[in-house]
């Protein structure tokens, strides 16, 4: 090894496991900026429910719902990061962490107006309730190639971050009109499953384009 240019590994890592911290401290703060405490349109989503049995007769309900509100994502922290690097050539190296974006006691309103199909007498009925999120966990990955100058004392840095949410486990209470109460569990259900298949891309979409480049900009400025 050139004695000019020692290994760099810990010193590397060191450095990014000391921003990875710094930016837990910070992530409250930066959610509020970026308008996430509270998010307030979540997600739209619609369904249709058959064979419903309102007056006397099997009827269908149309149901378009929207979440919005989404409350104390400014409670999340960065979990200690785990972090490798390795030197791939001379002065070039590649850096792996791995994190955990944590949030809890999250919630957010449901609305939903549900229209009752029907040729005699057609009518509009209106939910309300809220979803409430216990524990919120995002995998935080970042990998970097990191080059030492040859000149002088700079390091570039190209991070790229990557997210996945790893455990979510949503609850939901909706006051449902007497006529359809029979149905509110049906309700509910629906509700679930077609936030459960997407707002993981919402809160991924908002968190890498919010929260992922200030992440990377702090990286870059490791060194």
């Amino acid at each position: 090894m050139n004695d000019t240019f020692p290994d760099l590994s810990e010193y590397i890592k060191e450095g990014i496991e000391n921003k990875i911290k710094e930016l837990s401290k910070q992530l409250s703060g930066l959610v509020k900026e970026n308008h996430l405490d509270p998010m307030s349109q979540v997600f739209d989503g619609s369904f249709e429910i058959y064979a419903v049995k309102i007056w006397g007769k099997n009827r269908k309900l149309n149901a378009r719902f929207k979440l919005t509100n989404l409350r104390n994502l400014s409670s999340a922290g960065l979990a200690q990061p785990h972090v490798d690097v390795e030197e791939m050539a001379h002065q070039t190296y590649s850096a792996d962490a791995r994190t955990q974006f944590q949030a809890s006691h999250l919630s957010m309103d449901v609305s939903c107006s549900v229209e009752i199909v029907s040729e005699e007498n057609p009518s509009v009925e209106v939910i309300t309730g809220k979803i409430t999120i216990p524990f919120l966990f995002i995998d935080v990955h970042f990998f970097s190639t990191i080059q030492r100058a040859v000149f002088g004392n700079t390091c570039f840095l190209n991070p790229i971050v990557r997210m996945k949410v790893n455990t979510m486990d949503p609850k939901i209470h909706l006051d449902v009109p007497d006529l359809m109460k029979d149905y509110a569990d049906n309700f509910a259900k629906n509700i679930l499953k077609s936030f459960k298949d997407d707002i993981i891309h919402q809160i991924n979409d908002q968190i890498l384009k919010d929260l992922g480049g200030t992440m990377s900009k702090k990286l870059e400025g490791c060194f």
